[in-house]
């Protein structure tokens, strides 16, 4: 069966595995996208350009005729994706992929219109898959039946249970950007280890770097917390993360939570961010006080007084990081992720 995956993005390195393992389970794997080929995949790779049209853009895609199945990025604005619902002279099975419902202000926050027009493409879908549980609320009718949950995670070949080894540090780790809340985070640090004589947890590392660095390294240097936080810069590879992550007693994304929440997690690290924090879903995995902490608010004084509770309570957190490594290995493996879309392709 001859699959295309048609990206509305670069191919990701966190991507690789999972294509890798669906090429693996027999099916032959395309996957068209605007970026640099990456080497030594199992699956075939086609570029392809793109065309920005205002807040819409398009794709220059081959012809589609030769695959058995097509799944688009379910992305409102790409054009090549709404020509493809509406194509009715199309051979291919299309099957949908994405969040389900608009991200950029929490997945609570959307609009109608833009709800109904995605659910009305959904209508001419033969398959849906999406990120997480939360959008199958809001669909109707019929298209339940076509609704399938790979639930997004990331594949770590060295996940371990750090919840046992020596924690001394706070971790976040990420892009750098000013949509995360890293100046609340600074702050409710900064109330937090002025208000601690001898604490355990006393350093926080901010792995990443983005527009927000500068402003960062200000606050630092302003509030003279150059021993206490500390900026390592860009990690790449899970082999240099590792020695963080075992040091760390929770990850801490005020305002957003993507895949770093199930990376944490392979790490038996739990995951600290807001109730409805931006995210494509991710931040569901989290299970108040179970595997991580849900904040109620974002506020410098609500994070101040989490890390009070951490430093006092370590054994307790330790736990939470030893549910987070169990969730992650038994409910969020990159086989479960891949056998949602073996079962959902079947089913075409």
């Amino acid at each position: 069966m001859k699959i295309a995956f048609i990206l509305d993005h670069n191919l990701m390195h966190y991507r690789i595995p999972f294509f890798n393992l669906l090429q693996v389970k027999g099916f032959e794997i395309t996957v068209m996208h605007t970026g640099k080929n990456i080497d030594n995949t199992k699956f075939k790779q086609l570029n392809l350009k793109k065309i920005n049209l205002g807040p819409f853009f398009y794709r220059k895609t081959p012809r589609l005729g030769a695959y058995d199945i097509v799944v688009y990025m379910q992305n409102i604005r790409y054009i090549d994706f709404i020509l493809s619902c509406l194509n009715i002279f199309k051979k291919y099975k299309l099957v949908h992929w994405g969040i389900g419902v608009s991200s950029s202000n929490g997945l609570t926050v959307e609009r109608d219109l833009i709800a109904k027009f995605r659910s009305c493409l959904e209508n001419y879908a033969d398959g849906i898959v999406y990120y997480s549980g939360f959008p199958v609320q809001f669909v109707k009718g019929k298209n339940k039946r076509k609704v399938f949950i790979a639930n997004n995670t990331i594949e770590n070949p060295l996940k371990i249970d750090c919840s046992q080894f020596n924690k001394d540090s706070f971790l976040f780790i990420g892009s750098l950007d000013n949509r995360k809340g890293l100046d609340v985070l600074v702050e409710g640090f900064r109330e937090y280890i002025q208000s601690q004589s001898s604490p355990i947890i006393k350093k926080l590392f901010i792995i990443g770097d983005g527009t927000e660095r500068d402003n960062i390294k200000k606050n630092i240097e302003k509030y003279q917390l150059e021993d206490s936080i500390i900026l390592p810069g860009k990690i790449m590879t899970f082999e240099a993360k590792l020695p963080y992550f075992q040091r760390s007693i929770m990850t801490i994304s005020p305002k957003q939570a993507g895949l770093s929440v199930l990376e944490s997690f392979s790490f038996g690290v739990p995951f600290m961010t807001y109730k409805n924090a931006i995210s494509g879903g991710e931040h569901l995995n989290i299970i108040h006080q179970e595997n991580g902490v849900m904040l109620n608010n974002v506020s410098a004084l609500e994070i101040s007084n989490k890390l009070k509770d951490i430093n006092a309570s370590i054994e307790s957190f330790r736990q939470l990081g030893h549910n987070a490594f169990h969730f992650y290995n038994n409910e969020r493996s990159m086989e479960k992720m891949v056998q949602s879309f073996v079962d959902c392709f079947k089913q075409l």
